[in-house]
């Protein structure tokens, strides 16, 4: 009889039909399924305020601050034995229970304070439009997202109705030709205040980085010989003269202009409010007025300019929004900027998801190549960059500055 027991329990250890109730998953492989996981449910946030930019409706901005999850599997296994009186043996009953339970949990927050929304709703940081530039995003890309509008000698040129093809096409144009050859780039100069006595030597690397988290820099002292003249430069090593520092604070004014050599300041942080020379005391033009200069959107702006976007495209089926990216040889090709879809079948990896409307939309994976070339991942992943970066912003303006598209 104990034979027949141990052959039994042999037996039911064997009819485990796979390794998932023995092996848990590799600590690596949940990891990755819950940054997935954290990643989708982000663009996906993008992407439904984008469409109730469309819809014309308020927004709702959330952020995941933290995501655990546990696994667990479990076997259990019985056998039951019964001695039937009259010599034929018994009878052995062997019983298994399979288990698998996930619980992951995440916290989730709604930022609707004060402070984040007097972010949402100011102009775009002009430093921070020059970074991202310098870090390689195509300037027409970001022209495109983030100009309003552009006032020239009386002539106004608008880019908030992407349904108006022409004035959406007069504006890329402006964009190239105006004038042919040169770019639009973000300008700046320095009026640094003092902030601290002469420091002699250079700076560390150390004393840089606390005084950079201090929102301030160190800027060289240039002395002079004799009243107007500067010092004749000395050759070689050992007659170079020892610099000195001081701490400043930058108090630097941006402007967006095709030369930046020239003396006039276009636009800084907000529509209607422009930085001139020095020389000029001349207070700043009420907001909505019709002064020469670039006007700015803010974040908030920008999300409800891609949803006119995709109003645009949405209705009569219309084709993609292009728009000219520069590419690095100087030349031009078109792109759509920002593409959501209703019609056809989703593919596999791409971000499918059931709107307010009760219709399901979806979002195409990005394709590093072909002929319907977008744009519309990368967007996502620069407005997520753009949020993340306004919740550590402590230089904010008390009201907003920009007007949101209506």
């Amino acid at each position: 009889m104990r034979i027949k027991i141990i052959a039994a329990l042999a037996l039911l250890g064997g009819c485990v039909p796979t390794s998932f109730y023995t092996q848990p998953a590799p600590l690596d492989v949940q990891a990755d399924q819950f940054n997935m996981a954290a990643a989708r449910a982000e663009r996906l946030m993008i992407v439904r305020n984008v469409m109730r930019g469309r819809d014309r409706t308020s927004m709702i901005f959330t952020r995941i601050q933290s995501f655990t999850g546990s696994m667990q599997r479990t076997v259990s296994a019985n056998a039951g034995l019964t001695l039937n009186e009259g010599g034929d043996g018994g009878s052995l009953e062997p019983g298994l229970t399979l288990g698998g339970q996930v619980s992951p949990s995440f916290n989730l927050a709604i930022m609707n304070d004060q402070k984040f929304q007097r972010a949402m709703g100011s102009a775009i940081d002009l430093g921070l439009y020059r970074n991202l530039i310098d870090e390689g995003w195509r300037a027409n890309l970001l022209h495109t997202l983030f100009i309003e509008k552009v006032v020239q000698g009386g002539r106004i040129i608008e880019n908030n109705d992407p349904s108006d093809s022409e004035r959406f096409r007069s504006f890329q144009n402006w964009l190239i030709d105006a004038p042919r050859h040169r770019t639009l780039q973000v300008c700046a100069v320095s009026h640094p205040d003092r902030f601290s006595p002469p420091l002699q030597g250079a700076p560390d690397l150390q004393g840089v980085a606390a005084v950079a988290a201090q929102h301030l820099e160190f800027a060289p002292i240039r002395r002079e010989t004799t009243a107007g003249a500067r010092p004749v430069p000395r050759v070689g090593p050992a007659a170079a003269p020892a610099r000195e520092w001081r701490v400043v604070r930058p108090n630097t004014d941006r402007w967006l202009s095709f030369d930046c050599s020239q003396a006039e300041r276009t636009h800084t942080q907000g529509p209607g409010i422009t930085n001139d020379d020095d020389e000029d005391d001349s207070p700043p033009t009420p907001s909505g007025s019709n002064r020469d200069g670039i006007y700015v959107r803010s974040i908030e702006g920008v999300l409800f300019y891609l949803g006119e976007i995709v109003r645009a495209e949405g209705s009569d089926d219309n084709d993609p929004l292009l728009v000219n990216i520069n590419n690095d040889d100087g030349s031009y090709s078109q792109q759509a900027i920002f593409v959501v879809r209703q019609s056809g079948h989703p593919g596999t990896g791409d971000l499918v998801f059931r709107h307010d409307d009760g219709r399901t939309y979806y979002v195409s994976r990005p394709r590093p190549s072909g002929a319907h070339s977008e744009r519309t991942h990368q967007v996502i992943t620069l407005m997520l960059q753009l949020i993340g970066l306004l919740q550590e912003r402590e230089d904010l303006p008390p009201t907003a500055s920009v007007r949101v598209i209506p």
